[in-house]
């Protein structure tokens, strides 16, 4: 039915850009229900820990990776943990999904709490975790291309064998190389 393929597309559109359509205002809405039912999260974490605009940046690398950020009381409440001691956005993005784990483990997993999970190489995931340099800007990977090309045609193949099994593959990798 031509109208259920449009709603469809409209989704994965809206899914795919709903981290640029999360603005300031519509944090401080988010944040405005949540101190409703939870006052003491919200007074905690602002103004004295962050601002709404980095809980907006946040919560925008979540959305980014299609990271559901339903469970914003626990978000808040790692950031509110986290929030003193770690002021890189990105660093505190990567201790936040550790805080919804469990959620992102459920969203991925199938009726019998199965996942296909594709994992690196060890000796790979040393390879790149040596080759991330800390620059000014931030920090950057500075792997060979024709490394990087290998991997993508890998990684591609393990897709399209999970594809294949009608299954949705996840890549798992330590925290410290995933953002990259």
């Amino acid at each position: 039915e031509p109208s259920a393929v449009i709603a469809t597309h409209l989704t994965e559109v809206i899914k795919s850009n709903s981290a640029d359509l999360l603005g300031r205002q519509e944090v401080k809405q988010l944040l405005d229900n949540i101190k409703e039912k939870y006052p003491a999260v919200i007074e905690e974490l602002t103004p004295a820990i962050m601002s709404i605009g980095g809980i907006q940046k946040v919560l925008q690398n979540l959305l980014r990776e299609r990271v559901s950020i339903r469970d914003l009381v626990t978000i808040l409440e790692a950031l509110a943990d986290y929030g003193p001691l770690v002021k890189n956005f990105d660093q505190l993005t990567e201790l936040v999904r550790q805080s919804l784990g469990q959620s992102i483990s459920r969203q991925f997993s199938d009726s019998e709490n199965r996942m296909y999970v594709i994992t690196m190489d060890p000796k790979l995931e040393e390879v790149v975790q040596s080759s991330i340099e800390t620059r000014e800007t931030g920090d950057v990977l500075t792997l060979d291309p024709n490394l990087v090309q290998l991997m993508i045609k890998s990684l591609t193949e393990e897709v399209e064998k999970a594809v294949a099994k009608h299954e949705q593959a996840i890549f798992l990798c330590s925290s410290s190389i995933r953002p990259h």
